[in-house]
């Protein structure tokens, strides 16, 4: 979007399922991706990002925010799921909080 008038694609990656919602934060997109939970990607290149870490969520990953060193995903019937992503590499669960109805899309 250097040239709002006329933006481009600088990359793409297109290994996701059905992806719902992403976050950028610093070189990493984390991609909440429905039935295939939260996928960290490396946009350091745009020509060429990469998947680095994966995080199987228990439902559907609707919505992501990223705040420190946590995501936090809006999982559908499984409610909040807050993952570590201090190594994007190895993102791991920290946390669950069931909803009393369907969790679409966490803010902060």
């Amino acid at each position: 979007v250097s040239n709002p008038a006329a933006p481009s694609e600088a990359g793409f990656f297109y290994e996701l399922e059905q992806a719902t919602d992403v976050a950028v934060v610093g070189n990493y997109a984390y991609v909440a991706d429905g039935d295939s939970g939260l996928h960290i990607i490396n946009v350091s290149n745009p020509a060429a990002p990469m998947e680095v870490g994966f995080h199987d969520t228990a439902s559907e990953a609707h919505g992501v925010v990223v705040f420190g060193d946590y995501a936090y995903l809006a999982d559908w019937d499984a409610g909040l799921q807050i993952v570590d992503v201090s190594d994007p590499a190895a993102p791991t669960e920290a946390g669950v909080h069931p909803t009393s109805w369907r969790a679409c899309r966490p803010t902060v």
